[in-house]
């Protein structure tokens, strides 16, 4: 592969991102890759689509809705293989990418073709520290030695990649491999989950998951502090994304009666609260019995799907 040749299509989902969209495609635009960029508006009811229409080298395609992370970036890489690009590059739209990340990324991939994704390191946008939740995925739990040789050796004795299971897709280089074996983002999942449901799907099908210690992103995100009071809702929201997490993970042994199991146990626990007439909890738990019951369908019918080497979700 003649890496001064590849078409590589960088793609960035937007919804009322103005405030950082213009920082976000300049620095794709300075980096010393060539990249075409392909930008998904999820109908944004600020100035973004203003800011994007002064960028006339970009492809912009406006949706009429919301259809969420996934699905927007499902347009992207469905243009992505339709006109035989070699990489897509996903980006969010509040990060911003240093002059040689992109080109580190396709050197070192490469080089090491087994791997499906890969990540630079993700860094506050105030450029002095690692994000904490990306930290998290790279402590040694998750990812054996990067803590180790980051400490033990400079950073010319580290290795080009270190695999982990996770790494979130704020900032992800795809081969277009993957995207033929494995497809686009599965829309059972409309916003958060489906970065870590295609890791799944990555791993099953023989990829792996890396992250390139030697080049960042810097990222304008706040981290959520999980230690807050939750409402209800917010608790049943939660629950439903482990619900479609954990059952829809193609590397696990789940079928159909599992899940039907599993919605009746909290059927069962909603009955032991109203004998002890703790309503709220008795509520609670009824609420999440039929969020596991009205999605047991499509988490089955997701498996199936994913099953299957073929670009799932992005073509016709």
């Amino acid at each position: 592969m003649d890496k001064n040749n590849l078409r590589i299509l960088t793609i960035i989902a937007t919804y009322n991102g103005s405030r950082w969209i213009r920082k976000c495609i300049d620095s794709i635009q300075s980096s010393n890759k060539v990249t075409d960029v392909f930008v998904i508006d999820n109908a944004s009811n600020d100035d973004t689509v203003f800011v994007l229409k002064s960028y006339p080298n970009i492809i912009l395609h406006e949706n009429k809705d919301n259809l969420g992370f996934g699905q927007a970036n499902n347009i992207g890489m469905r243009y992505a293989l339709e006109n035989n690009y070699d990489y897509v590059f996903l980006l969010n739209q509040d990060a911003w990418v240093e002059n040689d990340t992109l080109s580190t990324l396709i050197s070192i991939s490469i080089s090491n073709k087994e791997y499906g994704i890969l990540s630079p390191l993700h860094y506050y946008s105030d450029q002095k520290s690692l994000e904490y939740n990306f930290s998290v995925q790279l402590s040694p739990w998750f990812c054996k030695d990067i803590m180790s040789d980051y400490v033990t050796k400079n950073q010319k004795e580290m290795k080009d990649i270190y695999p982990l299971n996770f790494v979130n897709a704020a900032a992800w280089l795809i081969p277009k491999k993957t995207l033929e074996i494995v497809g686009g983002f599965d829309p059972l999942f409309f916003q958060y989950g489906e970065d870590n449901n295609y890791c799944h799907r990555v791993k099953y099908h023989g990829f792996k998951i890396g992250v390139v210690p030697s080049t960042k992103i810097y990222h304008d995100c706040l981290d959520a502090n999980n230690n807050k009071e939750q409402n209800v809702e917010e608790q049943l929201r939660k629950f439903e994304l482990d619900t479609k997490t954990n059952f829809a993970n193609i590397n696990t042994d789940v079928n159909k009666i599992k899940i039907v199991e599993f919605a009746f146990n909290k059927f069962i626990l909603c009955l032991f609260f109203v004998f002890r007439l703790k309503i709220a909890d008795a509520r609670f738990h009824f609420l999440a019995f039929r969020v596991v019951f009205e999605n047991c369908s499509r988490i089955i019918e997701s498996r199936n799907k994913n099953f299957i080497s073929r670009p799932n979700y992005l073509s016709n």
